[in-house]
């Protein structure tokens, strides 16, 4: 791969962790904050729906990590060595992760018939 295709992605993944970093500081405390204001009965599930949804931004940032190390084999011809298959198994890890989560909140929507 060009050397400048790297540059450009591994721009994009600083980018897109920056973009992760202020939605897990700013934005979903926020949103869900501004809900509960609006929404009383809402209060009791800001603290757990807070902590999911910046522990799913960090599976999505773990795995940008992750493609970022693999970028760096890639520019030394390493990209199917041993050692690049536990970055892949960060990713996989990651995303097993966020569907777990994920799947938790799907499962207690659907037991509670979506009630609050």
């Amino acid at each position: 791969m060009h050397h400048s295709i790297t540059l450009i992605l591994r721009a994009a993944i600083v980018v897109a962790l920056l973009v992760g970093l202020f939605g897990q500081i700013v934005v979903i405390p926020g949103a869900l904050a501004g809900e509960a204001a609006h929404f009383p009965p809402y209060e009791r599930i800001v603290v757990p729906y807070t902590v999911l949804g910046v522990l799913g931004v960090a599976c999505v940032q773990a795995a940008l990590v992750a493609t970022w190390q693999l970028l760096g084999m890639l520019g030394r011809d390493a990209l199917f060595d041993p050692g690049a298959f536990v970055w892949v198994d960060v990713i996989i890890g990651a995303g097993l992760v966020a569907t777990l989560l994920t799947a938790g909140v799907g499962a207690r929507g659907w037991g509670s018939g979506w009630a609050v």
